[in-house]
């Protein structure tokens, strides 16, 4: 049949030519058909015939384009700015039109020839197709201008594939007019150049990129645009735009400024509301009720992977197409090898073949190399996307969570689903096509061993199926072992966290070798357990090394024994055989690994989507639950109303208010009374909607300012959390500064209203906060305030302060709607209407006078409360009244005046801190949480004049500082806590030479001893393969007893040595790692308190955990990998080179490339790394602190500010961790290109070895194959090899750090320094 279907292809393109060659010389082209060879001439070069050309390629190049332009125009959808037409696209679409015109001059020409005599019919069909695509070419021009696409990849590739196709047409026109003398078919051949030149033009303008849009001359920042997004199509696929970047971080260490801003597509305001409206469409799914009744309708559960497929599906789709395309490519290295090594084999071939090979080989290697991490990049950018989306919609949700979905999470479950689950996510995205691309490549691998060695392969692949429960059965046993050894480091932690916390105990009484002994006896248990795991691993990498070399003697002997009295020269086990298999059980060995991990990672990922989906689908806070209307009340309109109001915090069956009816009035102020638990909060919180409403109707007109009984303050400066969001208006700011009695305050801090509040307001106290908190509500010149006890956390001048200037009828918030929960019985006459709660229930409403005369509830409260009014704050303090009497004298500004001299102002915050400590003698609260002490504080001279005080106070100053002191000075003075040193560069070689002496040198050696016999091993492996294969080319009649005995001997000794390193490496490190932690302990131990004073404990103990466990196991394994692909590079050259000498010309410039590749690499991919990790704690810190104010936040109406606020934290984290990606593709694709040059050499020499062999030396193809199969992979092994040495530089800085602090001073006890390590 295929027969056939050449024949119907020849008549499609008689009589000019046949369209294919039915034997095996296809390498020639169309001549005078009047020759021998049926009109062909002959070639000892590739050609191909006219018909080919202009239908096979020409064909091919416009179908896939066409396929691929419409995918785009389906799924194209982008959110970027459109681009202004410019000179560029004018001219693009320009000459797609010019184009047309060569196109319909030959199709006509053919139409009048066709008249006259016959014309072959792909001259008609050819115009036609191009022209079309001419068209597609230019609305596609359009569509990409229109998407702000400023380099279409697309279009660039097109263009340069016209172009190479009117290459080799042009070639083959040029070669058929050498043989006749003439160019035949001038007209043709005329309109085929001018097509030829404008598909160069047009090849050269796809490459130049179109101006920008709008959009990037009026950006959000100062920050510089990222270049990728006007780079040209190569510069994005080899990610040369970074070279500006690697370059700036390699001389200098990055800063956060120096960095790119994200591309467009992905920010957060893009990213997040993909997802957001995806899953809202989820959730519209499942709240479809039945229509119909008595009907049931089974209704589909929330798909939260629906959801992500929706929202980035697309992306993670061309990822899957790019890893098919990969996948494919690398069997196209096997199968070349195998024709190269018959070429080497065969001398009759043609030279031009080898070359042809070579290319070939070294083309497919490039476009594996750049589809693999344009699959990558993929895959880590939908990545991104999802983190982003998914912290956004856990954020949203957290502000809206009902009370009763919040009481089934704590804070860190919440942060553990942004944190630990969003990262699954990103790494299950990386690799979970490998779900079905590793069955794929298992089939394919099994399909060309089949085609290889036949049956025989099946010994190996069961020997790789059994290894695979052996795998398992190790993965389990490591897994016991790590759940043991973090039993004792907890343990031991916990300790050393104990001692550490009540250090200044144990050297009181000399207990440090009691607990010494202690730590050290927690830490032999852990040792113990380490080194199981240790064993356990060095015998897992045998049987992981043994693998590969058991896999490839099953399937040689059983080859080998089957064929063994075979006469047929197929059946030999030749070089070809031999190499192909290894390359594609090489390709095999990675699925058969990788598949396991997937699909752990898939489960630990579908663990994730639980916890994500049940979170996001957890019940939120009804909109319902209050009516709240934008526009204020205005005439006899209620502000606030509440009609049959019942209210729950979690069931109806339990209801906190009960028969709640409230009517305000515009500009009342109404005050909320009642006994503790009586609901007053509730109340308040009902207003807001916090409760579930279960009856009546709850409405409030106009804009809501909420104070919390709690005052919740951000990480931000005082003045932010004053204007929280709101525009600077300077006069209202100083008003409300003022009349919140912040004055002396902003004074006192040292950096005034821009002094940065710490987390949860740890530098102020509990007054200082109630007043910001309080200063934020007066600052949104909001309509109604709701004031849950502003007054409790203040003193009681100051809440007269505030109530006479802010809350009362006299204050700032006059002619507003205020309702103000209070203990504060004194302010109760100046209230418009008052409210008395008792039980869940409004008992008694009306005015003071009302209320009075009723006798009731409000009665009993004044009768049983009142008389502690006034007396309460004062009560048992002797101190109390020491300045009330100066107070309105003029006394505090005479104090806190700008124009005292500097021992006044040195007396400050003495002064003012008294004032706070001595707020009350009974255990008040002084904001901090703390009882407030009762100290004797300087008695003020009642009879002195404000001359006399002022020199009074001005003595006091004196005695806290007796010289004048600037501020600068006294930050400097009182900072205690030092600031951690870290080191910067590339570490030090010492540190090597530490962690070896630590090990010591005779373990080092022996490590390094057996490591390198190891490589020997398996290279000497493969050698004696390539004699044994070379032996059996001419005849079967080697001794296969010798040669399988001599592989074997060879395979089980690379084996033992492998185990023998394993374990030297077992326990050299963990020598290392009790040398370290004892000499660390010892010291810390006996370290003076001066030290405990000057460090933070936290400090102390990241190095007893996180640098004892990198110490421990991370350093062993990276330094073992980086040994192990060191050694694997190493071999590589040398087999190469023992194949093909001239190669040591070319490794020189090839390892100067690799050495500088990794020096910009590792320097600035460690700062970038730093970025990411100090910008992604905002995120979650953030988060919880939005957490804890939700209330405020939703009062406020603030949440869509907040959300904002997220995502631009998320951005900022991204910015940092996008270029990280970014570089590690960057130096993938250099390094991988210095692989693939040295897979071009070392097939470059074996075929000038084979085609000139009296330059060059002869070669076998046994060796060939060793010395290209070697090649095949290096690639892999220099990508392991820079980041094996980057991690381990990483890694190696815990040596360093334990170091530090074995070497700090100690205590001289006895004349005697005692010095630990």
């Amino acid at each position: 049949m295929g027969f056939n279907v050449l024949d119907h292809l020849d008549d499609f393109c008689y009589p000019v030519s046949l369209f294919w060659r039915r034997d095996d010389s296809w390498m020639l082209y169309p001549g005078n058909p009047g020759n021998e060879s049926g009109g062909y001439a002959w070639h000892d070069s590739v050609d191909l015939t006219l018909c080919f050309e202009d239908t096979a390629i020409l064909f091919g190049i416009c179908a896939i384009f066409w396929i691929l332009t419409a995918i785009g125009f389906l799924i194209g959808s982008s959110n970027k700015p459109s681009i202004p037409r410019g000179w560029l696209n004018i001219a693009k679409i320009t000459l797609c039109c010019v184009i047309m015109i060569p196109t319909l001059c030959d199709l006509i020409y053919t139409i009048i020839k066709s008249t006259k005599e016959t014309e072959a019919k792909f001259y008609f069909f050819s115009p036609i197709v191009l022209f079309l695509t001419m068209i597609v070419a230019a609305v596609l021009i359009v569509f990409e201008r229109r998407r702000g696409v400023r380099s279409s990849g697309l279009l660039s590739v097109f263009w340069m594939s016209l172009v190479a196709y009117a290459s080799i047409k042009t070639r083959s026109l040029v070669l058929i007019a050498r043989d006749e003398g003439e160019v035949a078919g001038h007209f043709r051949f005329s309109t085929f150049m001018i097509e030829f030149v404008l598909f160069i033009v047009q090849m050269i303008l796809s490459l130049i990129p179109e101006p920008k849009s709008p959009y990037d001359y009026f950006r959000e920042d100062d920050r510089e645009p990222c270049p990728e997004e006007a780079a040209p199509f190569f510069s994005r696929i080899t990610w040369w735009w970074l070279n500006k970047l690697v370059w700036k971080g390699y001389r200098k260490a990055l800063t956060y400024n120096e960095l790119y801003d994200l591309n467009y597509g992905e920010k957060s305001r893009v990213v997040s509301p993909r997802f957001q409206q995806a899953w809202d469409q989820q959730m519209g799914k499942d709240r479809t009720n039945n229509t119909e009744p008595g009907v049931t309708v089974r209704r589909r559960s929330p798909s939260l992977v629906v959801a992500l497929t929706k929202s980035y599906g697309l992306l993670l789709f061309l990822a899957g197409f790019l890893k098919l395309a990969n996948d494919l490519l690398a069997f196209v290295s096997p199968q070349i090898l195998k024709l190269l090594i018959e070429y080497v084999k065969d001398p009759d071939e043609p030279a031009w073949k080898g070359y042809f090979y070579t290319l070939i080989m070294f083309g497919a290697a490039v476009l594996q190399s750049i589809i693999l991490h344009q699959y990558f990049h993929s895959c880590f950018v939908a990545g991104m996307r999802i983190r982003s989306g998914v912290i956004a919609a856990v954020y949203r949700k957290a502000l809206t969570l009902s009370n009763k979905s919040r009481q089934n999470r704590t804070v860190g479950e919440v942060v553990n689903l942004m944190s630990v689950d969003a990262q699954r996510f990103m790494d299950f995205v990386t690799y979970m096509h490998y779900l079905w691309s590793s069955p794929l490549q298992i089939v394919l691998s099994l399909i060309f061993l089949y085609a290889t060695m036949g049956p025989s392969i099946f010994a190996g692949f069961g020997v790789m199926i059994l290894l695979v429960p052996l795998n398992m059965v190790m993965a389990a046993l490591s897994r016991r072992f790590q759940v043991q050894l973090m039993t004792w480091k907890d343990s031991r932690i916990k300790i050393v966290n104990e001692v550490l916390n009540g250090i200044k105990v144990i050297k009181l009484y000399a207990w440090e070798i009691p607990f010494k002994q202690m730590i050290m006896g927690l830490r032999k248990e852990e040792v113990n357990v380490l080194k199981k795991s240790a064993y356990a691993n060095a015998s897992f990498s045998f049987t992981w090394t043994c693998a590969p070399f058991m896999v490839a003697l099953a399937t040689f002997a059983t080859y080998s024994l089957v064929h063994r009295n075979s006469t047929n020269p197929d059946d030999r086990l030749t070089a070809e055989k031999a190499f192909v298999a290894l390359s594609l059980f090489n390709i095999l060995r990675f699925p058969l690994s990788m598949l396991p991990m997937v699909i752990s990672s898939a489960v630990e990922a579908s663990v994730s989507v639980k916890r994500m989906s049940s979170y996001l689908k957890g019940e939120e806070l009804d909109p319902n639950n209050t009516n709240r209307r934008d526009e204020p009340a205005v005439g006899d309109e209620e502000s606030v109303s509440v009609t049959g109001g019942s209210f729950t915090w979690d069931t109806p069956e339990r209801p906190a208010l009960h028969n709640i009816d409230l009517s305000v009035k515009p500009g009342e102020l109404v005050a909320v009374v009642g006994p503790v638990g009586a609901g007053k909060s509730s109340l308040i919180s009902a207003l807001l909607g916090e409760m579930d409403k279960l009856n009546g109707q709850v409405v409030m007109r106009g804009s809501v300012a909420y104070v919390p009984q709690q005052a919740w303050i951000q990480n931000a400066t005082v003045k932010d959390n004053i204007l929280f969001g709101k525009p600077l208006n300077p006069i209202l700011y100083g008003q409300t500064v003022q009349s919140c009695a912040l004055e002396t305050d902003l004074e006192i801090l040292p950096g005034g209203d821009m002094t940065e509040i710490g987390e949860k307001g740890i530098n102020l106290s509990g007054g200082q906060k109630q007043r910001v908190s309080l200063a934020r509500a007066v600052y949104q010149e909001s309509d109604v305030y709701l004031l849950d006890d502003p007054l409790s956390a203040v003193d009681s001048h100051v809440g007269k302060h505030i109530f006479d200037k802010v809350i009362g009828p006299e204050g700032v918030l006059k002619g507003k709607v205020r309702i103000l929960v209070t203990h504060g019985i004194g302010f109760l006459s100046q209230c418009d209407k008052i409210i008395v709660m008792s039980n869940g229930r409004i008992t008694e409403v009306g005015s003071y006078n009302e209320l009075i005369d009723q006798d009731g509830t409000f009665a009993e409260l004044l009768h049983n409360y009142g008389t502690n009014e006034g007396n309460e704050e004062d009560e048992g303090n002797p101190y109390a009244n020491e300045y009330a009497e100066y107070e309105g004298d003029g006394v505090e500004e005479a104090i806190f005046s700008d124009n005292n001299n500097n021992e006044e102002t040195a007396a400050r915050p003495y002064l003012v801190r008294q004032r706070s400590r001595y707020k009350s003698s009974d255990g008040i609260d002084d904001g901090e949480g703390i009882p407030a002490p009762v100290r004797p504080r300087p008695k003020l001279n009642r009879g002195l004049s404000k001359t006399d005080l002022k020199r009074q106070l001005s003595k006091q100053a004196s005695i806290i500082n007796d010289e004048k002191i600037t501020k600068a000075e006294a930050n400097e003075r009182t900072q205690l806590i030092g600031a951690e040193k870290v080191e910067t560069g590339t570490v030090k070689f010492s540190v090597f030479i530490d962690y070896a002496k630590a090990c010591t040198y005779y373990m080092s050696f022996i490590i390094v001893l057996f490591t390198v016999l190891s490589n020997g091993a398996s290279v000497g492996q493969n050698l004696w393969l390539a004699h044994w294969s070379n032996g059996e080319e001419n005849s079967n009649s080697s001794n296969l007893t010798l040669d399988l005995g001599v592989y074997a001997s060879l395979g089980v000794l690379q084996g033992l040595m492998v185990l023998f390193s394993s374990f030297a490496l077992a326990i050299g490190s963990l020598k290392a790692s009790v040398k370290l932690h004892d000499g660390m302990l010892s010291n810390i131990l006996r370290s003076p308190m001066s030290f405990f004073d000057t460090t933070p404990l936290g400090r102390i103990l990241n190095r007893f955990s996180k640098d004892i466990y990198t110490i421990d196991e991370a350093i062993p394994r990276s330094y073992k990998m980086f040994l192990m692909t060191l050694l694997s590079v190493a071999s590589t050259i040398i087999v190469i080179s023992i194949a093909s000498p001239w190669f040591l010309i070319i490794i020189v410039p090839l390892m100067v490339l690799y050495v500088l590749i990794q020096r910009f690499y590792v320097a600035t991919s460690r700062q970038l790394k730093r970025l990411e990790s100090s910008s992604r704690s905002p995120i979650y810190s953030h988060f919880q602190e939005s957490i804890s104010g939700a209330t405020s936040i939703r009062a406020y109406s603030k949440v869509d500010q907040f959300q904002l606020q997220s995502e631009a934290r998320v951005d900022y984290n991204q910015i940092a961790y996008y270029p990280s990606i970014c570089a590690n593709r960057w130096l993938a694709i250099r390094l991988e290109f210095l692989g693939n040059l040295i897979i071009l050499f070392a097939s470059l020499f074996a075929v000038l070895q084979r085609n000139y062999s009296g330059v060059f030396g002869s070669i076998s193809p046994g060796i060939a194959g060793l010395s290209i199969s070697y090649a095949l992979q290096v690639t892999q092994a220099l990508n392991w090899m820079v980041r094996m040495t980057s991690e381990l530089e990483t890694n190696i800085v815990a040596v360093e750090r334990t170091k530090e602090y074995s070497e700090t001073p100690t205590e001289v006890i006895d004349g005697l320094v005692y010095t630990c390590y």
